[in-house]
């Protein structure tokens, strides 16, 4: 008994030392909506390389400025149908990141299930909406409010209930 009571201690203080994690911040809605400048609910467009400015650098990641269509504004002074620029970041093509940032990349192309559209035609394929809380950069663009390393918190792929295939209704599972 004093044998296991020995040597449990020092697995349980060897597996810690081996494990390896990155704390990550647990971001409320109203945290996210106080921290924006802007709220939009935005369709991307593709993606481009661009320079960033800000002195966010990592090796690994390469700069990436995507264009928004704002559908809805939230908050903020930003007109519907007005194009933000949005700065984030991918990883590189060869980089390989333990517990690295948790980094977004958006759909532009629509679901294959497709929905009805408000006038009644078939909307097969819709370009994917994102609900977005964003802070104005000083050139202008915009970046996540949960910064560069995290900016997946700050951002929310809206889908249609139709992208969904139906529950099942005795179980409610899909």
């Amino acid at each position: 008994m004093t044998r296991c009571a020995l040597f449990l201690p020092l697995v349980i203080v060897g597996l810690a030392a081996t494990a390896d994690a990155r704390p990550v911040r647990a971001w409320t809605y109203q945290e996210l909506l106080s921290g924006a400048d802007v709220v939009v609910i935005a369709t991307p467009l593709p993606a481009k390389a661009t320079e960033d400015t800000s002195g966010f650098k990592r090796d690994y990641l390469a700069a990436i400025e995507t264009t928004l269509t704002a559908n809805a504004v939230l908050k903020g002074n930003v007109m519907v149908n007005e194009q933000l620029k949005f700065v984030h970041y991918r990883l590189k093509d060869d980089a390989k990141v333990i517990n690295g940032a948790r980094l977004i990349h958006f759909r532009t192309k629509g679901s294959l299930l497709g929905f009805v559209s408000e006038d009644g035609k078939q909307a097969r394929g819709a370009r994917p909406k994102y609900l977005l809380f964003l802070k104005r950069r000083s050139d202008g663009r915009y970046e996540a409010v949960s910064g560069q390393m995290d900016p997946i918190d700050s951002v929310k792929l809206m889908s249609h209930p139709d992208e969904y295939p139906p529950a099942d209704e005795q179980t409610g599972q899909q």
